[in-house]
C-alpha cells in the first residue's frame, strides 16, 4: 500500500478484526480454497439462494480473492490485527447452516506487520465466558513487530555547517517563534496550530544557509532533524525513504525498499514516538522533529505529504511565492531580504579578513546589491587575489573587464538590487581549468556532484573540451580555485561538492551555443562512463546504490536538454539517449514506473530523430523498458504497441544478419507478456517456450538467461489450468539458479518468482 496515496485511510485505522476469516493461506492450494470459500458461502446461505452456476464461477474465480489476501499479507499496515478463528473443523452435514457457538476460539497473541504467516502461539478463551477481563489482558499484550528509532536522529546528509554563517539572527528567532514548541510543551505535536514556516527569496539569498544553521543551531531543540532534498519528486521521494534508514525503522523483510521505506517513514512522521526507559521498562512516548523540505521551487510536489504538518514543524525553503499556500494555509512565511549596506559591509571583511576601510567595503556590498551569495563569491575573490577593496571596485566596474558580464539578466530583480545577478559571478577570472570544471558542473546535479566521476578516465573521453583538466593534479588545482572563490562548497570526506543553482544559471547563460552543446555532450559522456555496467534488462541489486547517486545527474541533464538543446546532432543525441535509457531501466529494476517513463519518451524521441547512424539495438532496448513500464502500470495499449514495434526490429535484423541475438530472444518473451495481457494464453506459452529455445542458442549461454521466459512459461501453462506442467517448468527454472547460484539466491528476483501461486 503506499502510504502517500492511501495516507488519510492509514492514519484512521487504528486495528483489525478477523472474525473468522480463512485468511491464513500456508499451505493451501487454489482448489482447496475454492472449495473452502464455496463451503463458507452454502453455510451462510440457509435460504439456498445462489445456484450452483454462481458457486461454481466463485470457485473459479477464487484465485483473485487469495490474490487479494496475499497482498493483504504484503501490505505496510503496521496496527494491531486481532484473528478469531475456530481451532477444530466443524463437521456439518451437507443441508447444513451456520452455527455461530463454539467451544473453543483461538487467538494469537501478537499482531503481526506485514504479514500473517508464520509461527503461531495459541492462547484459548473460553467463547462463551462473558470476563472481559481475559480479553482485555490479550489485547494489551498486542504490539508490532517494528523497530525502534533512533533517537536522537540528524539527517543533514551532504550539507555540512557553514563556519563562517553571518548574520540572520532575526531570521533564526523568527523561525524560533514559528517551529518550537511552547516552553510547556515537550513533544512536537501541538494540534492547536500548524508549525510550517517559509523561507522564501530570490536565489543567492541564502536560505538553504540560514536553514543549515537552524537545524544545526538548534538541534538540541528537536529529538529528530531531517533535511529534504525537495526540487523534484525522485529526490523527494529518495530522501523521504531515508528517514526510515537513518531510524532504523525498515521492514525486515524488504530493508532496501523505498517505497516500503518511504510508507514507514511517513507513518512515524504522523505518529512520532521513542523510546522511554522508566524503571526499566520500555515505555513509547511522543517525541519532536523538524523536517526541512529545501529548494521547493515546484511546491505542488509537496501536497501529497500536508498530513505530516500536525505532528510536527516544516521548514521550507522556495523561490517561489506559491510555496505559502500549496503546503499548508497556515504557512508562516518568512521573506529573506538582501543585506542592508552596513551589515554587507561587514559580511565582506568578515571574509576578507581585510581590517579597516569599513567604506570601501560597504561600497562593495552596495554594488553588489548586498546579494550574501555575491557577496561572499567576490569577496573570495578579492582574497585569492589579494586586492584591495578599491582595485576590486575598479576592475569590477571596468567596462571592458566585465562587459558581458553586466549586459545578461537572468530573472526579474527587487527594485532594491543594484544591477543584475549577471553582475555577480566574474567567471572570466577563473583560471581556463577552473571554468571548465564549472561548466560541465553546471549541468549535472548541484546537490552532490562527485569527484570521482570527474577524474576517472575523463581523458578517454571523446572530444573532451581541451581546457578540462585530466591529471588529478590540475583537477585538485582547479577546484582549489573554485573552493577559494566560493563557488562551489566542498565537503572533504566525502569527496564530493555542491553549486549553488544561481551560478549555475550564470555559467550556462554566459556559454555560445555551440559552446554549450560541447560542454553538454561532455556532461553526458562523464555521466555515462560513471554509470555502472549493467545491461538493459538486467537485475543487478548490487549496483543501485551508484545508480541511486548517479540518476540525479540524469535527471538534471534532461531538465538542461529541454532547456537548452535541440536534436540535430546524431553521435550526441545516440549517446544521450543510451545514457537516458539505461537510467530508464535502473527506475524499472526498483519499480519506480512514474519516474521512469518521461526518461524513457526522451530517449525514444532523440532514437527516432536519428537518420546516420544504426539505431535499431537502441530503439530495441527503449522499446522494450517502454513495454515493460506499460506492463507494471496495466496500460495494455501502450504495452502491445512497443512491444510489437520491438519484436518487429529483431525479427528484421535477424533476417538480415542471420545472426544469433539475445534482444530476439527477449522480444519473444515480450510478445508473451502481451498475450498474457489479452487473455491469449495458449498464445503466450508459445512464445514463452520460443524465448526459451532462442535463449539457448546465444554463444556464451549460461542456464540464468531463460530464467525469466521458464517463470513466465509456467504461469501461462498455471493460467490455463495446467498445474502439473506448471509445477515442472518452475521447478526446471530453480534448479538452473541453484545450480549457478546456490540455493536461494539473492542475484535477482528471478529465484523467488513465480513458484508460490503453483
Amino acid at each position: 500500500m503506499h502510504y502517500d496515496r492511501y495516507s488519510h485511510l492509514l492514519v484512521s485505522i487504528s486495528g483489525v478484526v478477523f472474525l473468522g476469516t480463512p485468511h491464513l493461506l500456508e499451505g493451501v492450494g487454489n482448489r482447496a480454497f475454492g472449495e473452502r470459500l464455496v463451503g463458507i458461502m452454502k453455510l451462510e446461505d440457509a435460504a439456498g439462494s445462489l445456484s450452483n452456476k454462481c458457486l461454481t464461477r466463485l470457485k473459479e474465480s477464487s484465485h483473485m480473492l487469495a490474490d487479494l489476501a496475499g497482498r493483504f499479507n504484503r501490505t505496510n499496515l503496521r496496527v494491531d490485527i486481532l484473528s478469531v478463528f475456530e481451532q477444530k473443523v466443524t463437521r456439518i452435514r451437507q443441508s447444513g447452516a451456520l452455527r455461530r457457538s463454539k467451544t473453543k476460539k483461538m487467538i494469537p497473541p501478537a499482531a503481526l506487520a506485514s504479514t500473517h504467516s508464520g509461527p503461531y502461539t495459541s492462547t484459548y478463551v473460553n467463547a462463551g465466558s462473558s470476563s472481559r477481563q481475559e480479553m482485555q489482558s490479550l489485547l494489551d499484550n498486542f504490539s508490532t513487530k517494528q523497530a525502534d528509532p533512533r533517537i536522537p536522529c540528524f539527517m543533514m546528509e551532504t550539507l555540512v555547517r557553514n563556519k563562517n554563517f553571518f548574520g540572520r539572527q532575526d531570521i533564526l528567532t523568527h523561525l524560533d517563534e514559528c517551529l518550537l514548541p511552547s516552553g510547556d510543551l515537550l513533544v512536537s505535536s501541538q494540534p492547536e496550530r500548524i508549525r510550517v514556516g517559509l523561507l522564501c527569496g530570490m536565489g543567492g539569498l541564502g536560505k538553504t544557509e540560514t536553514a543549515i544553521e537552524y537545524a544545526y543551531s538548534r538541534r538540541d531543540r528537536f529529538d529528530a532533524i531531517f533535511l529534504i532534498r525537495a526540487e523534484d519528486t525522485s529526490k523527494l521521494e529518495a530522501d523521504l525513504a531515508q528517514i526510515a534508514v537513518r531510524l532504523g525503522i525498515q521492514d525486515p523483510n524488504e530493508p532496501d525498499d523505498k517505497v516500503i521505506n518511504r510508507g514507514l517513514a511517513l507513518e512515524w512522521l504522523c505518529n512520532p514516538f521513542k523510546i522511554d526507559y522508566e524503571a526499566g521498562d520500555a515505555v513509547r512516548v511522543p517525541t519532536s522533529w523538524l523536517v526541512i523540505f529545501d529548494n521547493a521551487d515546484e511546491p505542488d510536489i509537496l501536497a501529497p505529504y500536508r498530513d505530516i504538518t500536525a505532528s510536527g514543524a516544516v521548514l521550507i525553503t522556495s523561490r517561489s511565492p506559491l510555496a505559502k499556500t500549496s503546503f499548508s494555509p497556515q504557512t508562516t512565511e518568512i521573506d529573506i531580504r538582501s543585506f542592508g549596506t552596513e551589515e554587507a559591509g561587514d559580511f565582506v571583511q568578515s571574509i576578507t579578513g581585510i581590517d579597516g576601510h569599513l567604506d570601501e567595503a560597504r561600497r562593495i556590498g552596495a554594488r553588489l546589491g548586498g546579494l550574501p551569495l555575491a557577496l561572499a563569491q567576490m569577496a573570495g575573490i578579492i582574497r585569492l587575489e589579494f586586492l584591495s577593496y578599491t582595485e576590486f571596485l575598479e576592475l569590477y566596474n571596468d567596462a571592458e573587464e566585465a562587459a558581458d558580464v553586466h549586459g545578461t539578466v537572468l530573472q526579474p530583480l527587487r527594485a532594491s538590487a543594484r544591477g543584475s545577478l549577471s553582475t555577480v559571478w566574474t567567471i572570466e577570472k577563473l583560471s581556463a581549468s577552473a571554468r571548465a570544471v564549472l561548466e560541465i558542473s553546471s549541468f549535472l546535479d548541484p546537490d552532490c556532484i562527485q569527484e570521482s566521476m570527474l577524474t576517472h578516465e575523463v581523458a578517454a573521453i571523446d572530444h573532451l573540451i581541451p581546457e578540462f583538466p585530466t591529471k588529478r593534479g590540475a583537477f585538485f588545482a582547479a577546484r582549489k580555485q573554485l573552493i577559494g572563490s566560493s563557488l562551489i562548497r566542498h565537503n572533504k570526506e566525502l569527496a564530493e561538492y555542491w553549486v549553488h543553482r544561481v551560478t549555475q544559471d550564470v555559467v550556462r547563460a554566459k556559454m555560445e551555443p555551440a559552446r554549450r552543446k560541447h560542454v553538454f555532450a561532455n556532461a553526458v559522456a562523464i555521466v555515462s562512463a560513471a554509470w555502472p555496467a549493467t545491461a538493459v534488462g538486467g537485475h543487478d541489486v548490487t549496483l543501485w546504490e551508484l545508480s541511486e547517486k548517479l540518476y540525479q545527474h540524469v535527471t538534471s541533464l534532461s531538465d538542461m536538454y529541454l532547456c537548452y538543446l535541440e536534436p540535430g546532432d546524431d553521435g550526441s543525441d545516440m549517446a544521450f539517449a543510451t545514457l537516458l535509457n539505461r537510467a530508464g531501466w535502473y527506475q524499472h529494476e526498483r519499480g519506480e514506473s512514474r519516474v521512469q517513463l518521461p526518461v524513457l519518451e526522451l530517449a525514444l524521441e532523440l532514437c527516432q530523430g536519428i537518420t546516420t547512424i544504426d539505431t535499431r539495438d537502441l530503439e530495441s532496448d527503449i522499446r522494450y523498458a517502454l513495454g515493460a513500464v506499460a506492463n507494471e502500470t496495466n496500460d495494455a495499449a501502450s504495452c502491445r504497441l512497443h512491444t510489437e514495434r520491438f519484436f518487429e526490429i529483431r525479427l528484421d535484423a535477424a533476417a538480415e544478419t542471420g545472426a544469433v541475438d539475445e534482444r530476439l530472444a527477449r522480444s519473444y518473451n515480450q510478445m508473451g507478456i502481451v498475450w498474457m495481457m489479452a487473455g491469449e494464453y495458449k498464445k503466450a506459452e508459445e512464445s514463452f517456450a520460443t524465448s526459451a529455445r532462442e535463449y539457448e542458442k546465444i554463444p556464451g549461454y549460461t542456464k540464468d538467461k531463460r530464467s525469466l521466459a521458464l517463470v513466465n512459461l509456467g504461469l501461462a501453462y498455471w493460467l490455463q489450468g495446467s498445474w502439473d506442467r506448471a509445477s515442472e517448468i518452475l521447478e526446471l527454472g530453480l534448479a538452473d539458479r541453484e545450480e549457478l547460484y546456490g540455493y536461494m539466491d539473492s542475484h535477482s528476483f528471478r529465484c523467488a518468482r513465480g513458484s508460490g501461486p503453483i
